[in-house]
């Protein structure tokens, strides 16, 4: 509406009309993942087959997406873990570029939709080194066998390490940590004791949203992505339970090792089922 209508439906005059013309989205968590769902569902083109977003600007949701147009769908919730595992929010398709899944054999991405309509925006996505422990962000450039994937040429992958989901802060009592950070069952004292990382982000993410604004305009061209790859080293495959880490003990905090894992939900022989609206 501000970017493209002088009136709405009743007469309101658009206070901003021929003042706008780009629009950019940006979210955190969850509402990251609602981005990467709206683009996924086709969203970004409007009944007119106008452009919605000019830019995206995810951060830190991962390979994520929402838990929306299911039968008793819960839009916040997503796999955890110990919790919601069978959530269809953490489905399949993960990345922008179109693949075939190898455990499903389903082709699409995240760009599919906007790509026939010629509508994509242009994504500029942040995941920090929590990402890639509880949303899987590898997925976002891998295709589900340990393998890189092309990222298309209108979308910058960016991770930094040492930072976190959120901002950064020192353990000075257990109500203070996020529970996403260690087992939720381990004693206050240990939470206190274990701090999560300390790296700022939030000036990162300004960056990002002033370089993203900048491509969009065609004033600026973005930097190359800076993510892990599988072909240099610097993304690494599991070759083993993260329980054999013996060498790293986190027994004196009282913690342990968790790895979260992810069901694979679809209606095909041999992957769970899951109700559909």
């Amino acid at each position: 509406f501000f970017k493209y209508e002088k009136n709405d439906l009743t007469g309101n005059v658009n206070p901003v009309a021929g003042v706008i013309n780009t629009a950019l989205g940006t979210g955190i968590s969850q509402s990251g993942r609602f981005l990467r769902d709206f683009l996924w569902q086709g969203f970004n083109t409007d009944k007119q087959l106008r452009t919605v977003f000019d830019g995206l600007l995810p951060l830190v949701g991962g390979s994520r997406k929402t838990y929306t147009n299911y039968r008793w769908s819960k839009p916040g919730d997503y796999s955890r873990q110990h919790e919601t595992h069978y959530t269809p929010g953490d489905q399949f398709p993960f990345a922008y570029s179109t693949i075939t899944d190898p455990l499903t054999g389903k082709t699409d991405g995240l760009m599919k939709k906007c790509a026939e309509t010629n509508n994509c925006p242009k994504v500029f996505q942040y995941d920090s080194p929590i990402e890639f422990g509880g949303a899987r962000a590898s997925l976002v450039s891998t295709d589900g066998a340990g393998k890189d994937i092309e990222i298309p040429s209108n979308v910058r992958l960016f991770y930094a390490a040492g930072t976190s989901h959120g901002p950064q802060q020192l353990a000075t009592n257990a109500k203070s940590q996020p529970d996403y950070t260690v087992d939720r069952t381990v004693a206050a004292t240990a939470v206190s004791t274990s701090p999560g990382a300390l790296n700022a982000s939030t000036a990162l993410y300004r960056a990002l949203l002033s370089n993203l604004d900048a491509w969009v305009k065609g004033t600026a061209t973005p930097l190359p992505s800076n993510w892990p790859k599988v072909a240099d080293g610097t993304m690494a495959v599991p070759t083993s339970d993260p329980k054999s880490l013996s060498a790293i003990d986190l027994s004196v905090l009282g913690l342990g090792w968790l790895c979260g894992s992810l069901e694979c939900i679809c209606r095909q022989v041999g992957c769970r089922q899951i109700d559909a609206a």
